[in-house]
């Protein structure tokens, strides 16, 4: 009997050993301050912070723009919106390239409200959180009309729309009209910098530099990191991450609308930005700002430092307006030989021949 009490006693300390080794949910310690959040799907974490700046950009700047800021980047759309129903929204994943089994363990979301800009980020310790977090999101963007993403129609709103779907919960994002910047960003800013990722731009035009930020291909493995040891101080970095996301985004959307309204473009001082806008100006219909913007910009591509295919490009697409749009063939002409100087293809000697027989035409008319 006494061997059999002692197997017993065995069984039940490796029960126990068992069991210590189980899930428990880390509790806010001073690395990482929080809150346990209860929703009727359970349970989950949230991190908050308010402030109003972000290095030396202060974030009074995006609750101070007019009501039609986004007007011109969401091709009127979104025509008036108060800035304190815009929400910012940014995930961190267990995979960088998503997919079907993707989850997004943190979600963070920026608003502007009375004590400054607020980040607030919600995150699951284990895979069973997840409805919870969802659930809580929902709660939070009652009250939003305007998403903001960068990159977020691609990535972001799918993914979490996903997995709303999977926690048999409704999306909240159908009845918000979305921005994503990114778009915006790109037609402002690909033809003066090489990269318009976020951390590029943040650093570009906002002034910005992070010091040992967590990169966003090492955040899936951090995750899974803490899932297996429990060490909720491992997430340190990419909470910083995520919020510092968030808050570039906030100050881009306060830099981009106005770099895109103010007088078309008068504003701009560099040749890349300016053949950014005169395009997209172009592509709206607006040319006559568009080619002012671009026979700015031809000024200046040496002086900024710009590759000659830009300014192969511009000149091509002014020789093209001036014949098409404008009929002044010498002007077009006058481009097209320019653009010879930087490129012998066939095509551009088709159109300096063409707006030649074009203007000898004219002459002969004229006589």
């Amino acid at each position: 009997m006494d061997d059999l009490r002692a197997q017993l006693e065995a069984l039940r300390a490796k029960v126990r050993a068992i069991e210590a080794r189980k899930y428990q949910p880390p509790a806010p310690d001073e690395i990482i301050p929080g809150t346990e959040v209860e929703t009727e799907f359970g349970r989950h974490f949230e991190m908050e912070l308010v402030t109003q700046r972000h290095g030396g950009f202060h974030l009074s700047r995006v609750e101070e723009l007019p009501l039609n800021a986004l007007a011109a980047l969401s091709g009127g759309t979104l025509a008036s919106s108060d800035p304190r129903r815009w929400v910012f929204l940014d995930t961190e994943t267990t995979g960088v390239a998503g997919g079907s089994g993707t989850v997004a363990f943190l979600v963070g979301i920026g608003r502007i409200v009375n004590r400054g800009f607020q980040v607030r980020q919600y995150f699951m310790r284990d895979f069973d959180e997840e409805a919870s977090l969802l659930s809580a999101l929902t709660r939070d963007l009652q009250d939003c009309e305007v998403l903001i993403t960068y990159n977020g129609k691609t990535y972001d709103q799918p993914l979490l729309e996903s997995r709303y779907i999977l926690a048999r919960q409704r999306p909240p994002f159908s009845r918000l009209e979305h921005l994503d910047l990114l778009h915006g960003a790109r037609r402002l800013w690909k033809w003066r910098f090489e990269s318009c990722r976020l951390v590029e731009l943040e650093n570009r035009i906002l002034g910005f530099e992070r010091y040992e930020d967590v990169g966003g291909a090492a955040i899936p493995q951090l995750y899974f990191d803490y899932l297996r040891t429990r060490r909720i101080s491992r997430m340190k970095g990419v909470f910083h991450h995520n919020a510092l996301d968030i808050l570039s985004l906030a100050c881009l959307t306060a830099v981009v609308p106005q770099r895109f309204g103010e007088n078309g473009g008068a504003a701009l001082g560099h040749a890349g930005e300016m053949i950014g806008l005169g395009r997209w100006l172009h592509k709206e219909g607006r040319r006559d700002e568009a080619i002012l913007l671009l026979e700015r910009a031809l000024k200046r591509l040496e002086y900024d430092g710009l590759p000659p295919e830009r300014r192969l490009d511009t000149l091509l697409m002014l020789a093209k307006h001036y014949e098409h749009k404008l009929r002044d063939y010498p002007r077009a002409l006058e481009m097209t030989l320019q653009a010879l100087e930087l490129s012998s293809k066939d095509e551009i000697h088709r159109r300096a021949a063409r707006l030649q027989r074009k203007i000898d035409q004219r002459a002969l008319l004229n006589e």
